[in-house]
C-alpha cells in the first residue's frame, strides 16, 4: 500500500517473471501532497518473496533545457573518458537545477532562455 491506497494486489512473483528465482520490478506512479510518502509491506501468506530494493523518484517539471550540442559535448567525453554509468551523466546535465550532473556547473543564458556549461 502508498498512502493508504493499495499499489499492487495479489502480486504472483513467479507467474509475472516467469521463473522462482526471479527478479520482478513493478512501477507505479503516485500524487502526494507535501513530502510524506507511507509504504506499507504485506506478506502474502507462504510467501518467501524478498523485497531488495525501493527507489522513489520525484518527478520534477522540466525547466529551460540545455543547448543540445552541449549536452552532445559531454556525452561524447563520458564515452570517451570510459566513465561507468553510475557516475549518472544521463539526461539533461542543469535541468532540473536541484539535480545538476556531479562535477558540471551551469548558467541560465537569459538571451536565449536556454542552459549553457559553464564549467567542469
Amino acid at each position: 500500500m502508498i498512502n493508504g491506497d493499495v499499489a499492487f494486489r495479489d502480486v504472483d512473483i513467479v507467474k509475472l517473471s516467469g521463473d522462482r528465482y526471479t527478479a520482478l520490478v513493478l512501477n507505479t506512479t503516485v500524487t502526494v501532497n507535501g513530502r510524506s510518502l507511507i509504504i506499507t509491506l504485506r506478506p502474502k501468506e507462504g510467501s518467501l518473496a524478498t523485497i531488495t530494493a525501493i527507489e522513489i523518484l520525484e518527478v520534477i517539471m522540466p525547466e529551460s533545457k540545455t543547448l543540445s550540442d552541449e549536452v552532445m559535448a559531454l556525452q561524447t567525453l563520458k564515452k570517451a573518458l570510459g566513465l561507468p554509468p553510475r557516475f549518472g551523466w544521463n539526461g539533461d546535465p542543469c535541468v532540473p537545477q536541484q539535480h545538476p550532473w556531479t562535477g558540471v556547473d551551469c548558467q541560465l543564458d537569459k538571451s536565449s532562455g536556454n542552459w549553457v556549461i559553464d564549467g567542469l
